[in-house]
Formats: structure tokens, sequence, C-alpha cells
């Protein structure tokens, strides 16, 4: 379709500038200045734009009238559409003509798995996501902001972005220290219980209560022994150690997610780099702190915040924020030219202090990006599961993967926008059919198709008539027409939500997909794509349409390629056999 909409730009705006020329004005339209769009009704066409609206004044002629001249000069060029109309008040809409529907499946043909990929974009893009404190194993809360994350690289990779994924890293924080004053409480429980003379200490207050605690508490004791016990403790080795594996647990579960990240940037090194210090430093060049009652103050309300913010307490001790600041600046410095950030949509009041600071440094607020991730519900039927971690008795993002698979997981939580807080159903993501599991529904169009073409391959071998546009015209039904012209759509589905990072566009366009072709499946079984055992008989090869079927099976190939790569888009595996509907539900 991108194929199809830029010929038709490139007609448009050569009529366009005919008529401005004709009418003594002094525009020259670009392609840029041509907003094409599927209509709202779709009997009006294929595609559809407003510039005769949104031009009328300029051309000093009522809309419809700009629109109908546009058209009656449109209306030859029949190898790129087989309709041009105007409609309401100046829409001009497109019906596009069967070759550039068999010119564009010979293309998805062509490009397989880099269909949709668009041209390589400018700049380097630092995007950051999860950055969960190292304090324990991942909740649901951190898994939705995972697998959007990692699903608005995988889509802005592939529509040509640059796109580094990082991590970072709290080890620096009072969470750190409550995790490793908890295990020392358990370690010196486990080393009394066995050795006796050991003086253990009460459990902190703000601790951590979960079995991983007491797990960590036994691989500290594996590696040291009793002696730390006996002798004492060092807290910073202890603090290492519960950093060090807590980050191995999270790493596995990311992994478990198909999650990888080029980056784990440390809290706790860039303290130790003197980047805060470098930061204010700069910021006081620019005359944008002050200091008050014994603490450094950063001027963020002249760049729009409601109040100015402490960089440094009274005490002497750094504020988060600073410590925040410093590392976005190490961002720029790093040489990448836009941040985009993924927050708990609990943080939606700390975006304005970080813009201010992005400003403060001579950079434009739009180069830092939030995104912020709502909030995740596990339920079961009416029952809601509890999700705090320091009580200890809560549902861990590796209980749900093991229990609804990495696929369904990942599925729930893109499939609607990140901004919009979400219910995870478990009654439903536990079910195999895919007419009761969304998740297995965008997925069983993929594996139907890569079924059929088996079947075909092995019926058919290389007899088939070689596949190209000739071939296509014997496509016959209406939806195999309108399920490719959605396909032909999939460049630009993918270049919207590389710009809008919305990773629920591609699970949109998936269910769609998968809708019409499963419909158009059930509709034909009379005609169906491949003969039915009972329908080859004796010579049956002499009177079956190969012609057809060469169209058909290639058609299904186009959609296997499409709904491939929208599911790798979305990290979910494109099977290549599901069990049916019927079978699933009779499991």
């Amino acid at each position: 379709m991108n194929y199809c909409m830029a010929q038709i730009k490139k007609e448009f705006v050569k009529i366009a500038n005919e008529i401005s020329v004709e009418n003594g004005l002094e525009i020259i339209f670009s392609d840029s200045d041509i907003m094409l769009s599927p209509p709202k009704i779709k009997e009006h066409g294929d595609l559809s734009t407003n510039f005769a609206m949104m031009n009328s004044k300029k051309f000093g002629m009522p809309p419809v009238k700009l629109a109908a001249e546009i058209v009656k000069r449109l209306g030859s060029h029949t190898d790129i559409f087989s309709a041009v109309t105007t409609a309401g008040p100046g829409f001009i809409n497109f019906t596009l003509s069967d070759s550039q529907i068999y010119q564009g499946l010979g293309r998805i043909l062509d490009a397989q798995t880099a269909w949709g990929r668009g041209t390589t974009k400018p700049g380097r893009i630092n995007l950051e996501y999860v950055s969960a404190n190292p304090t324990g194993p991942m909740h649901v809360g951190h898994g939705r902001g995972a697998a959007v994350g990692d699903s608005i690289a995988r889509i802005m990779r592939f529509a040509g972005y640059d796109v580094t994924c990082e991590y970072y890293l709290n080890d620096a924080g009072k969470q750190v220290e409550n995790l490793a004053e908890s295990i020392k409480a358990r370690y010196l429980e486990l080393v009394k219980s066995e050795v006796g003379n050991v003086q253990t200490i009460e459990f902190p207050e703000d601790g951590y209560h979960g079995a991983y605690v007491i797990d960590m508490a036994k691989s500290f004791r594996d590696i040291h022994g009793n002696k730390p016990a006996l002798e004492g403790i060092d807290m910073e080795t202890l603090k290492s150690f519960a950093v060090a594996e807590a980050l191995k647990g999270i790493k596995k579960t990311l992994a478990d997610l198909d999650i990888t990240f080029e980056v784990f940037y440390s809290e706790k090194a860039l303290h130790e780099s003197g980047a805060l210090k470098k930061a204010q430093d700069i910021l006081a060049q620019r005359g944008h702190i002050y200091e008050q009652d014994g603490a450094v103050f950063f001027r963020s309300s002249n760049f729009g915040d409601e109040k100015d913010r402490v960089l440094v307490k009274s005490d002497g001790a750094a504020t988060y924020f600073a410590a925040d600041i410093a590392y976005h600046l190490d961002k720029f410095n790093r040489g990448y030219t836009h941040l985009i950030d993924l927050w708990g949509a609990d943080h939606h009041g700390y975006i304005p202090r970080m813009k201010a600071s992005i400003e403060a440094f001579g950079h434009e607020r739009d180069d830092l990006e939030v995104l912020l991730v709502q909030f995740v519900s596990l339920v079961k039927g009416d029952e809601k599961l509890a999700m705090g971690k320091r009580s200890g008795n809560f549902v861990t993002l590796d209980d749900l993967i093991a229990e609804t698979g990495a696929d369904v997981t990942r599925w729930y939580f893109v499939a609607k926008s990140h901004d919009v807080a979400i219910d995870f159903d478990l009654s439903e993501a536990l079910s195999q059919d895919p007419r009761e599991n969304p998740a297995r529904y965008a997925q069983y169009g993929h594996a139907r198709a890569c079924s059929i073409l088996k079947k075909g391959s092995s019926l058919f071998g290389d007899n088939l008539p070689v596949v190209n546009e000739t071939v296509f015209t014997h496509l016959s039904c209406p939806e195999e027409i309108e399920i490719s012209k959605v396909l032909m759509q999939f460049p630009q589905v993918v270049s919207d939500a590389a710009e809008s990072r919305s990773p629920h566009k591609i699970a949109n366009f998936l269910t769609e997909i998968s809708r019409m072709f499963n419909s158009y499946y059930t509709r034909y079984k009379d005609d169906p794509v491949l003969p039915k055992p009972t329908q080859q008989v004796e010579n049956w090869e002499e009177t079956w349409d190969l012609h057809k079927t060469a169209a058909r099976l290639a058609w299904i190939e186009c959609f296997k390629t499409v709904t491939g790569n929208a599911l790798n888009l979305l990290g979910l595996n494109a099977p290549e056999y599901m069990v049916s509907p019927e079978e699933a539900g009779n499991e």
C-alpha cells in the first residue's frame, strides 16, 4: 500500500501544481502535503484525502469544486486506481486497481521477512525501560513495561530507527540496603540453626519477606560459609552479592520473554564517577542552581515545573533527582539524540522536572520522551491477586510465564495501549482454544496458513504454474482481494506504530487480519484452496484449476509472511502448527 500511496501522491502533486500554475498561484506542493488514509466508510474506497478542504482557500475555490477538478484530471490513471470519486464536503476517495493489488502481492513475495521494513532514520535513540529495583523477582507490573518496551524497540528498529535498549540498575539506594539487611537476618538465622552460638538480629521493619530472601541467604552461606556470622558481615560485600543475585534472576526472567538489553547502567557507578557533581557544575555555570537553608536547589520553575527542586539536601546527601538528571545528561554525552523512558503511571508528576533539566542543559524538552505504562491487575474469576513484593505474598512474573506461557503473557501486556490499565484474565489466558484466547487467535491464522502450504507442497510439488502478476488474476473471491489490501497496508501500520510508540496497533492489525482469514477459510469450504480427499478421484488433476490454486497458495504465502513479521515485532513465536479450535475445545 505504501508503494500505491507513493504513486497516487506523485500524480496528485503533479495535478495540484498544474491547477496552481493555471490559476496564477505561486504555490508548489510536495508529497508531504498529501495525507492519505483509509476512509471511515469502507464503501468509499481504499484511500482518502482531505486535500481539497485543507487547501481550498489557497486556490480561491470551494472545496467541492477543487475536489471535482482534481478527480476529473486523475480519472485517466486507470493503472493505479479503478475509481476516483468525491464525497461529502470535499473528500477525494481512491479505489485501487486490480493490477495494483496483484503487484502488491508480488512485492510481498519478493520482500518476505523484509516486508514492512522502513528506511534508515537519522539519529540515535536510547530506550530505557523496566529498570526494576534489584531487590527480588520481577512482578507482573514490571512484565508489562518489559513487553511494551521490547516491542517498541523491535518495531522502531524494523521501521529504520537506531535504538539501544538500556536498563538503569538502581543499586545505590535505600531499597538495596533493606534487601541486604533482610538477607543478613535470614543468613544469621540459618547459621544459628546449625552452629547455635550466633547472635541473630531483629528482622528489619522495611525488610523483604519473600521466600527468595531465604534462598539468597542460603546462597550467601554456600559461598562464604559460617565465617561472616562468627566474625562479622561486611555489608558492602553483602549488598554487592544481593544486587548480583537479584539481577541474575531478573535477566533470566527477561530471557524467558526473549528480552535483552544492550546496556545495564549502574547507579552506583554513576555516583562513583563524579557525574552528579559534573551535572551540578554545568547547571551552576548556566545560573540554574542556588543555595537556600543549606540545601542546593535547581531552578526548575524557570522551565515549566511547578516549583524548584532540591538537588543536595542540607545534610549533604544528593537526592534521587540529582542522580536522575546526571544519568540523563550522561545519555546525551554518550551520543544519543533522543531519549525514551518508560515509567510506571504513578511517576507522572516527575515528568515536568525531568524535562526542565533537559532544557536547562541546552537540549530541547522533547528530546526526552516519557511513556507512562499503566497498572496491571491480575484476576482469576472474581478474585484479584496480590502483587506486593515486601509482603512476600505476591505473584511473580515467573509464576505468570510458567502458567500461561511467554507468548500469551507478552500478548496480554501489549494488546492494549500502554496508557490504559488492564486486567490480565488468567481464566481466558489459560485456554488453548483460539476462539477464547486472543493470543492464540492471533497465532492461529499463521499456523493455519503454514498447514495449507505444507499440504499444497505435498500434493502438487513443482507442478503448479509459475507465480507472477498474471497468476494472481485467478483470485476470484472478494475476500481474497480485501485481505490482500490489508496485507499491503502493513508497512504503513509498522510506520504508524513506530511513530506513536504503539505496539497495540500491530496487535490490532494481527487480530483483524486473522479474523478476515479465518472467516474466509470457513466461508469457502465448498470452494477449498486444496482438493478434499473426496475430490481426489481418478484423473482429478485434469479438471482441477491449477492456476487458481497457484494464485491462492501464493496469496496464502503472503498472508503467512505478513503475520509472521507482525508476530515477531511483538516478540511472539509464529507457530507452524496449532491444534484447531475444535480439537482445543475437546481437550
